[in-house]
């Protein structure tokens, strides 16, 4: 009898009669689509990885390994994702924070994942004839049209969507142990503990618990009933249960809660923002070119719903009826359907304001797509069928590298993405701030009161046309500004900073101290940048020794990602130890 893992038994049966019969088929998609994004590897970090990377002392400060895996994200509240800041935590390491190592992971899990769903579909059509030529294999062909797929540029280009990649490769592993394992124990050890690791990944994961069925229908004989067919996996289910139980009791000692309060209110979007998101999702995977952006808005008129709705209705008649006519690509066209409704729940999933999907998360739906292709994929595929997919993956591999060259840097990213998605506040804002660091000073106003004018609630425009003219020195103007973020964000605390750094400039003395104690202090009490504000201003007002502690409090919490930073404090402090020590002049005679 073996004593292999069920991990290792899931390789040796992947790669057993079909793999041998085809050895290249699961290599050639791996390699395309590590190719096809090959040029991020000199790309930087973009959007919300300098937040993740750089200001979270987790990565940047290499902090307490229990701090790490059972705090929340830094985006959001209701973030748990222990497996996935371990995994970016070692390539911080292991990097050094350089981006090309980063970038490298993404493209080895992007292509482990075409890998995986090569393997998933060679497993379905073990019982059709070999193809006389690699087009004709629905395997092959399926796998190299997830390795192409323009949509999943976002998640192969974008560091912070390692969460989502690794979610796929953990989910795509268990579909394959589902298929590949005989034993029903092993069977469902395999299923739940990579579902578990899945789901410390990224919440999204919850979603597989109604995918799995869909497969399971999609693989068992047509003739028996459905609670039969399904009763055939009770243990794989248990195994879902089990680990299901163990991810939310870790969540919850965790974080002290299940789900964070403001996002369970937002729970169950309105029947109309759902079927919008659904039907964007279901365009961007069937036909990504020409409709992708950083920023994926909702419908702008009431036309444009109902025409969302109502291609949502046929997609989904579509399916109904090829399950009703039992073909199993039906019910992986249902999994496909079930695997996309965690998009519209907020506390799976928190876009950018104003979006109604993100391509990042679909990466594993359209590894489903790919498979249910896989699986209606005719033995000998006529010319006209043939003639359409090389056309698609024709466009699609000259997209994807269009898509991979947006991505090299956030003035890159972000002036395709005002050009995409012009009426996104979002998408201008982040322009102004890429503007910004390249000292574009008259460029970040005019993208920042697009911006504005667009959302006046998106609070960083504001703060961002406030830092474009501080440093013009238009001090009065960009005080307007930043007290403007703080009303329609009262909990910025890059605002309050930044107001104390204006009112300094007009030198104003105690109202800077009021923003910085009362606003900015107040907001969050550890922010270095206010402790270093607060203790220059005690030292321009000569207070030496209430700013020696504001500075050394601020030089403690800065990130090593900010060395300048970190040199101004030190500067100040050895000014704030040279007034200490200074010998106090005499009193005059008749203080004596």
């Amino acid at each position: 009898m073996s004593s292999s893992s069920p991990e290792e038994k899931v390789v040796e049966l992947a790669e057993g009669e079909a793999g041998t019969a085809r050895p290249m088929h699961g290599l050639i998609p791996a390699i395309v689509a590590v190719a096809i994004f090959a040029p991020t590897l000199r790309h930087g970090f973009v959007w919300d990885d300098r937040d993740l990377l750089l200001r979270d002392r987790w990565f940047a400060d290499g902090g307490r390994l229990l701090d790490a895996i059972n705090s929340p994200l830094v985006f959001s509240d209701n973030y748990f994702r222990p497996l996935g800041v371990l995994v970016l935590g070692a390539e911080a390491r292991l990097f050094a924070l350089a981006p090309w190592g980063f970038h490298l992971v993404s493209l080895l899990l992007h292509g482990l994942a075409s890998w995986l769903v090569a393997r998933i579909a060679l497993g379905m059509r073990q019982d059709a004839p070999k193809a006389e030529r690699w087009w004709h294999d629905g395997a092959l062909v399926a796998a190299l049209m997830y390795a192409l797929h323009p949509a999943l540029g976002e998640g192969s280009c974008f560091v912070s969507a390692q969460f989502d990649a690794l979610l796929t490769v953990f989910l795509l592993a268990a579909l394959l142990a589902d298929h590949a394992l005989e034993r029903p124990i092993r069977r469902a050890i395999a299923v739940g503990g990579f579902f578990f690791l899945a789901a410390l990944c990224k919440e999204m994961a919850a979603g597989f618990v109604m995918v799995l069925p869909c497969v399971h229908l999609a693989r068992s004989a047509a003739g028996k009933p459905w609670r039969h067919r399904l009763a055939e996996h009770r243990p794989t289910y248990a195994a879902l249960l089990v680990s299901s139980l163990a991810y939310l009791g870790w969540r919850a000692v965790a974080l002290g809660r299940l789900l964070d309060p403001s996002a369970a209110s937002k729970t169950g979007a309105s029947i109309i923002a759902s079927s919008d998101a659904l039907a964007r999702s279901l365009q961007l995977m069937l036909w990504p070119m020409g409709s992708l952006t950083p920023i994926q808005l909702p419908a702008a008129s009431a036309g444009e719903l109902a025409l969302d709705a109502a291609f949502l209705l046929v997609v989904i008649a579509g399916v109904c009826e090829l399950v009703r006519r039992r073909f199993s690509a039906g019910w992986w066209l249902a999994a496909v359907l079930v695997s996309l409704l965690p998009i519209s729940q907020p506390w799976l999933s928190v876009m950018a304001d104003g979006a109604v999907t993100a391509e990042r998360f679909l990466v594993f739906p359209i590894a489903l797509l790919c498979l249910a292709i896989a699986r209606a994929w005719p033995s000998h595929a006529e010319r006209p069928l043939l003639t359409l997919v090389g056309m698609w993956c024709g466009g699609a591999a000259l997209t994807s590298l269009l898509i991979s060259l947006h991505w090299r840097d956030e003035l890159s990213l972000w002036s395709w993405g005002t050009e995409a998605s012009p009426a996104s506040a979002v998408a201008w804002t982040n322009l102004s701030h890429a503007q910004m660091k390249r000292g574009e000073f008259a460029a970040v106003e005019t993208s920042a009161a697009r911006a504005i004018a667009l959302d006046p609630d998106v609070t960083m425009a504001w703060n961002n046309r406030g830092m474009a003219r501080l440093s013009l020195g238009r001090f009065a103007e960009a005080e307007a500004d930043f007290r403007a973020a703080l009303k329609h964000g009262p909990t910025n605390v890059k605002a309050a900073n930044n107001l104390a750094i204006a009112l300094l400039s007009q030198k104003r003395f105690s109202p800077a101290e009021q923003a910085l104690r009362e606003q900015a202090l107040r907001i969050d009490p550890n922010d270095p940048y206010a402790h270093l504000i607060l203790g220059e201003l005690l030292l321009r007002r000569g207070e030496p020794s209430e700013a020696l502690k504001h500075l050394a409090a601020g030089l403690r919490a800065l990130p090593t990602s900010d060395p300048a930073a970190a040199q101004d404090a030190k500067r100040l402090l050895g000014r704030a130890r040279q007034m200490l020590s200074a010998p106090r002049p005499a009193p005059p005679p008749s203080q004596r």
